[in-house]
C-alpha cells in the first residue's frame, strides 16, 4: 500500500533539511495553508522538524509512500488563541537557532515576517514587520492559531504556547498526515468505466491503463503547490544581494 496513488502534484515538493530548516519552502507553504484550511484558524506555525523527508519530491503523481516519507508521525492538530506577543515570541523561538538546520524553525500561513539572524536570538524580528493576513501584528490582539498538539505542549522551546487557551483541542481528531492525504486525494476523478479512483481500480485496470494516460486524464485536476512568495525574509540575505 506504500505506493498507492493520492493524486498529482504541479511542483517539485522541497523538504530538503538544508531549506526547509533554514527558509521558506513550498513544502513547507503547503502544508501550513492545509492546517488553516481544515481547522479554520487564522494563521499556522508548524516546526520544519515534522517534515521528514530530506529529498525533493517530484512533480507529479504524489503516493503514500511520498506521504509517510514527509509526515511519518501522528501528528495531532490544535487550535489556539494567542496574543500578538506571543505570536511574535513563537516567531523569535522559531528562527532562535538559525543558521543551524533546528527542527524548530518555522513554516507558516497568513503570516509574513523578516528576520535579521545578525542580531541576538530574541531579537531578531521587528514585530512591526510581522504581517497577519496583510495586516500588521498587534500584540494585544487576539488570533486564532493552529498547531501541533507538540508544539501547543511547548516542545521546541514554544513554551509561550503552553498556557494559551485551547480552541480546538487534539480530542477533535485532526491528524497532519490525514489533511495533506485529503488534499491530494480531491485532486483523482472517478474512472469513467466503473465509477471508481484509479488507485482503487483492481489489477487488471491499473495494468490496462498506462502512466502516461493516467497523468493526462487528472491533468486538469491536478493539485496546485503554493509557490515561495516571501513569507519569510532573512534580510542578512537580502541586504547581501542588494549589494552585488
Amino acid at each position: 500500500m506504500t505506493k498507492a496513488l493520492l493524486g498529482y502534484s504541479d511542483a517539485d515538493l522541497d523538504c530538503l533539511f538544508s531549506d526547509v530548516r533554514t527558509q521558506e519552502t513550498n513544502l513547507g507553504n503547503l502544508v501550513a495553508d492545509i492546517m488553516v484550511n481544515s481547522t479554520g484558524a487564522d494563521v499556522a506555525i508548524i516546526n520544519s522538524g515534522t517534515l521528514r523527508s530530506n529529498s525533493v519530491h517530484p512533480k507529479g503523481p504524489f503516493t503514500n509512500k511520498d506521504l509517510l516519507r514527509i509526515l511519518p508521525l501522528f501528528d495531532q492538530l490544535c487550535v489556539l488563541e494567542v496574543s500578538g506577543q506571543t505570536l511574535h515570541q513563537a516567531l523569535e523561538n522559531g528562527v532562535s537557532k538559525y543558521p543551524s538546520l533546528s527542527g524548530r524553525f518555522p513554516q507558516v500561513s497568513g503570516i509574513q515576517f523578516e528576520f535579521n539572524p545578525v542580531n541576538e536570538p530574541g531579537s531578531r524580528i521587528d514585530a512591526q514587520r510581522i504581517l497577519i493576513n496583510n495586516q500588521i501584528l498587534e500584540f494585544k490582539q487576539t488570533y486564532h492559531l493552529c498547531v501541533k498538539e507538540y508544539m501547543a505542549k511547548g516542545r521546541d522551546g514554544y513554551a509561550m504556547l503552553i498556557d494559551c487557551p485551547v480552541i480546538v483541542g487534539a480530542q477533535s481528531g485532526l491528524v497532519l498526515s490525514t489533511c495533506l492525504q485529503n488534499f491530494f486525494e480531491g485532486s483523482l476523478r472517478p474512472c469513467k468505466s466503473r465509477g471508481c479512483l484509479h488507485r482503487s481500480c483492481n489489477n487488471e485496470q491499473n495494468d490496462a491503463i498506462s502512466h502516461h494516460q493516467q497523468m493526462l486524464s487528472h491533468e486538469s485536476e491536478t493539485r496546485k503547490i503554493p509557490p515561495v512568495t516571501g513569507r519569510i525574509r532573512n534580510t542578512s540575505i537580502s541586504n547581501l544581494l542588494r549589494s552585488f
